[in-house]
């Protein structure tokens, strides 16, 4: 009976590996070592990941212009709908669109186109 002894310095594994011959102890104790290398190599990703996105949430100066720039994008958006709130406070006739939109639905009474029609007609003379 075979034994080889292996240790993983970065896992901190230890294991005595046995077998009927001296190829067989080497082939066990090989595959034990190539099996913690790939955890190993596993680990070291999940753990690099890990330290970048510490390193973004740390990294101050970017957080703050990441910031200033949302906050720049959010001032622009509420600026717009603040336009485009007082220009719906100012009265305005309905528009060709409105009334397609409505589907031709739209009632207009007589009286609002006798207005108009003499209003256009007042204008001309």
């Amino acid at each position: 009976m075979w034994e080889v002894s292996v240790q993983h310095e970065g896992l901190k594994a230890y294991r005595v590996v046995r077998g009927v011959t001296q190829e067989e102890a080497e082939l066990k104790a090989n595959l034990q070592i190539a099996a913690w290398n790939e955890r190993w190599a596993r680990t070291l990703v999940a753990l690099k990941a890990k330290q970048e996105k510490l390193q973004r949430s740390w990294d101050i100066d970017a957080n703050k212009e990441s910031a200033r720039a949302r906050t720049g994008e959010l001032q622009k958006q509420i600026e717009a709908l603040v336009s485009d709130r007082v220009n719906m406070d100012q009265p305005r006739a309905p528009s060709i669109r409105f009334f397609w939109r409505m589907g031709g639905k739209a009632q207009i009474s007589r009286n609002e186109i006798k207005r108009s029609e003499t209003r256009a007609v007042s204008e001309i003379v």
